[in-house]
């Protein structure tokens, strides 16, 4: 029988520890050699073999063979080894990314969250939604003095603009928006590009979308732009007819004949401040076979201050005296000559019957565009202090002759090519000796230094001041 043999655990645990330090020792080694090698690979390569036999056909030697084949071995365990750190580089490298890009979003939603447009009270965010409704459907002062060939016309039924986007940011934005009736003040009934098929879902959004905009408005003003060229009186919602008093500012583009539809808002309209009236032409299949009296539609509005006509002067001269000229202390007519229509122009008659009807005018921005050499009587308005001409000289030559301004402060020549020495005669009726006197020419180049300009000449030898 064999002697037994006594059992010591803690020796096999001795030799355990010993096997796994000289694994790590040899581990370490390796990647000591590792590392060695990727800072400097080429010193562990006999450069001098290769070039040696890279400039020949000879075989190596047996030594050389046996050094080349060596350093095979090695390059071949040194490139596993080095794709396996790269995988490790890789993995970490997506790692790092990931949270990096885990940080950045953190980062952002905290940079959001401490923007200071959270600071802002209730009240300073609807200022700010102000002017961004300003931006997306222009101002009111635009949109009374809008071109009446200007089609694109305020999209306040779009609900892509201010101010409905602004009800689709958060729970707080659209509540400032919602109670804020001054953002939704400015309604456009655009039917200009609503014909043929796209009639039906044209009428759907505004039938709709209209009542939710008047009911956010409550008591405040409105600015009101219509555009009719169809004479389908129908289209215009009945709800707008409802807020007739509150009407401030109303901007009407159509045919004359078209202008019977608003015989509804006779003295109804209280409280209207500005008016623009653009006259097109009637479309060739509809002639009209009798005209309304436009301008007894506006005969009962107290607040009347505003007046801008355009369009087709045949329309504009059918005065009324109902309508409240004395009334007007701000006076425009813009000049529209639309395509294939060459005769509908501004005439210097029709300031002759217009313009001594406005007895209080403070402010008047004229377009001439032709004249008769008829002889005319003298035109005094004795409380227009601002005077502006936009349009060719000959026209603007012509209503000079024959204008008395005895307040006269202020003289603006607009888009003028050369303007004529003729335009001095109303120097002789113009009582003021300090008078602010601008020109801008339609050719920037040159355009002359006020100061050198022949009408400032002539005003400076008569004894103005120009300021």
């Amino acid at each position: 029988m064999l002697p037994s043999i006594p059992f010591y655990p803690s020796f096999f645990d001795h030799l355990r520890r010993l096997a796994l330090e000289f694994r790590r020792e040899d581990h370490a080694h390796a990647n000591k050699l590792i590392k060695t090698e990727n800072a400097d690979i080429t010193s562990l390569i006999d450069t001098s073999i290769l070039d040696s036999l890279s400039v020949r056909n000879d075989p190596p030697t047996p030594d050389e063979a046996d050094t080349l084949r060596s350093q095979c071995r090695i390059g071949s365990s040194t490139i596993k080894s080095l794709d396996a750190e790269i995988d490790q580089l890789r993995t970490r490298s997506m790692e790092l990314r990931q949270t990096r890009e885990q940080w950045g979003g953190r980062m952002t939603a905290s940079m959001r969250v401490l923007h200071p447009i959270r600071l802002l009270s209730d009240e300073m965010l609807a200022i700010v939604f102000r002017f961004c409704v300003d931006e997306d459907i222009r101002t009111e002062e635009l949109m009374a003095n809008l071109d009446p060939l200007d089609d694109c016309s305020p999209p306040t039924l779009d609900v892509t603009k201010s101010p409905w986007v602004l009800g689709q940011v958060c729970r707080r934005w659209r509540r400032v928006a919602l109670s804020t009736p001054r953002l939704w003040n400015m309604v456009e009934i655009n039917f200009q590009r609503a014909k043929g098929p796209i009639i039906g879902p044209h009428l759907f959004f505004t039938h709709h979308l209209l009542p939710l905009r008047l009911a956010r408005v409550q008591n405040q003003p409105l600015s009101i732009s219509l555009n009719l060229p169809t004479s389908d009186g129908n289209i215009i919602p009945p709800i707008l007819w409802s807020k007739l008093s509150q009407w401030k500012n109303l901007t009407i583009r159509s045919p004359m004949l078209y202008f019977g539809y608003l015989t509804r808002c006779a003295n109804r309209l209280s409280n209207l401040s500005c008016l623009h009236l653009h006259f097109k032409l009637p479309p060739q299949d509809e002639i009209p076979n009798h005209r309304f009296g436009i301008y007894g539609i506006f005969q009962n509005t107290p607040n009347l201050r505003q007046l801008t006509l355009s369009g087709n002067v045949e329309s504009m001269s059918f005065l009324s005296m109902e309508f409240p000229w004395k009334q007007i202390t701000y006076f425009t007519t813009r000049n529209i000559i639309p395509p294939c229509h060459s005769s509908a122009v501004f005439r210097t008659d029709f300031y002759f019957q217009i313009l001594p009807l406005l007895k209080n005018v403070q402010e008047c921005s004229l377009v001439p565009i032709s004249f008769h050499t008829e002889t005319y009587r003298s035109l005094t308005l004795p409380k227009l202090h601002r005077l502006v001409f936009t349009g060719p000289k000959h026209g603007i030559a012509t209503l000079t002759d024959y204008l008395d301004l005895p307040a006269l402060r202020s003289l603006r020549f607009d888009n003028l090519a050369l303007p004529e020495i003729r335009i001095c005669p109303i120097r002789h009726r113009v009582n003021s000796r300090s008078l602010f006197l601008m020109i801008s020419t339609s050719i920037p180049k040159r355009s002359p230094e006020c100061s050198n300009h022949p009408i400032c000449e002539v005003f400076t030898q008569s004894g103005f001041l120009l300021v």
